[in-house]
């Protein structure tokens, strides 16, 4: 949220890379209480915007809010 706070972009990427799924496991419960949403794009300059260098997945790395919504 730090790093978000007065951001002008926010960005993420997949948890686990094309490749390298055996380590899904593993980061699904590491990040588990990591997520792009509504609140972390709130502390983010009102204008900010939201990206995502593709395939997102909705619902891990970005709420589907925050992926389908105006600011990505």
């Amino acid at each position: 949220m730090e790093a978000a706070r007065d951001a002008s972009l926010v960005t993420t990427d997949v948890w686990t890379s094309m490749g390298f799924e055996q380590r899904m496991k593993k980061r699904m419960k590491d990040f588990a209480d990591w997520q792009v949403d509504a609140d972390m794009m709130r502390v983010a300059q009102k204008d900010a915007l939201f990206m995502h260098c593709l395939p997102a997945h909705r619902g891990e790395e970005v709420s589907a809010q925050v992926m389908d919504g105006p600011q990505a």
